[in-house]
């Protein structure tokens, strides 16, 4: 099987095109299943909308979640494995609620003595929370750090924090902790390795789109799946000189470059790239798709959006004798900032400027329109 295949762009159109030119291509078993991997559901009910408009349909299609896909994977080198729900956080916060009402009295939770001598549980059920989440960001990008923890007479050397955790952590019954993805990839990493190409269940294609970084753990596994399945990934970055512009932050150091709004908003993406070439996953820059088939656009329109994508674009190149300044109409609305005094006010202004832009412009749909925040359930 040919190593996995990478498509860059700036735009998010050109993407799902080349993507709906992926799935347009037949697979040997016309009865399989299209795979995407998808970060979240919005991603992927927009991407179902924009493959039926292109293809005229959208059917066959299984849409997978990072975590979803390692189970898929490591199912098929044991055929007993079945990922433990209990190490979910939602189902591993009740379990760590449970565990620390029994540790008032060990002296290895006293950090934690307001918490567990409170008689409202209430501060103590959210410490749970907040630790089962935790652990499993451990499991995802520290799974070295757990897999010490397990290990006979360890303690981390993190001082009192890292004590009380590591207490927690091997409280959790072992029938229930040791089904972790990472202590289960440790025990079969050579097993994958011994995979009949001809002989799985795997999916025969996988596109991957919507995601800027992956966990090492998954990093490992779409390395090990290589071998088996044809392999797409579709990734949106601003500009096609991000190979020379990852260098430079390696090479200089300057204020110049340290406030440049590109390397702050592509700094996971490029973090991302370069885990990628140290698990030897994407070997040559220069042969990503993208920068071969003239995926990306460069922006034309004339407002302060499209200069600011263009400066981006050209990673705010300029001569030093004929620097370009931006001409802009005072009409231009397509960049607004709003100083509201509360989250209320945010929600009002939002109604009230989507009603204007949807009244302005009849070609206009909801769609077309995409709402961001940080934390949702704030509002």
């Amino acid at each position: 099987m040919a190593e996995i295949q990478f498509h860059a762009s700036n735009d998010q159109q050109a993407l799902i095109e080349a993507l709906a030119e992926v799935v347009r291509q037949p697979m040997q078993n016309a009865l399989q299943p299209e795979h995407i991997l998808v970060q979240h559901q919005g991603m992927m009910r927009w991407i179902s909308l924009q493959l039926a408009k292109k293809n005229n349909i959208e059917a066959n299609t299984r849409y997978l979640f990072p975590n979803e896909l390692l189970d898929l994977a490591f199912s098929q080198v044991d055929a007993d494995y079945e990922a433990s729900k209990m190490m979910e956080a939602d189902h591993l916060a009740w379990l760590l609620f449970e565990k620390l009402q029994t540790r008032k009295d060990d002296p290895a939770f006293q950090t934690l003595e307001s918490y567990l001598n409170e008689k409202n549980s209430l501060r103590l059920w959210q410490l749970a929370g907040q630790t089962a989440y935790l652990f499993n960001q451990y499991l995802c990008f520290r799974p070295e750090l757990i897999l010490h923890w397990e290990k006979p007479s360890s303690l981390e050397g993190g001082g009192e924090m890292f004590h009380w955790q590591q207490a927690l952590w091997n409280s959790i019954p072992h029938s229930i902790r040791t089904r972790h993805k990472p202590y289960f990839w440790q025990s079969i990493v050579r097993q994958v390795e011994q995979l009949s190409p001809q002989n799985h269940a795997l999916p025969e294609r996988l596109s991957i789109f919507g995601i800027s970084s992956l966990t090492p753990l998954h990093v490992e596994v779409l390395k090990s799946l290589e071998r088996f399945v044809e392999i797409h990934f579709f990734f949106l970055i601003s500009s096609p000189h991000f190979t020379r512009f990852q260098k430079s932050i390696k090479e200089r150091e300057g204020i110049e470059n340290e406030r440049h709004l590109f390397a702050r908003l592509c700094q996971y993406g490029c973090d991302f790239i370069q885990l990628l070439q140290e698990r030897k996953i994407l070997k040559n820059l220069d042969g990503i798709a993208g920068l071969r088939n003239k995926l990306f656009v460069e922006p034309t329109e004339n407002s302060l959006l499209a200069e600011l994508k263009n400066d981006m674009f050209k990673l705010g190149v300029q001569s030093e004798n004929n620097e370009r300044k931006w001409t802009i109409s005072n009409e231009d609305r397509s960049l607004q900032v709003h100083a509201c005094h509360s989250r209320m006010r945010e929600v009002e202004v939002l109604h009230d400027r989507l009603l204007g832009l949807l009244d302005q412009d009849p070609d206009l749909t909801p769609d077309d329109i995409l709402v961001m925040t940080p934390q949702i359930g704030e509002y």
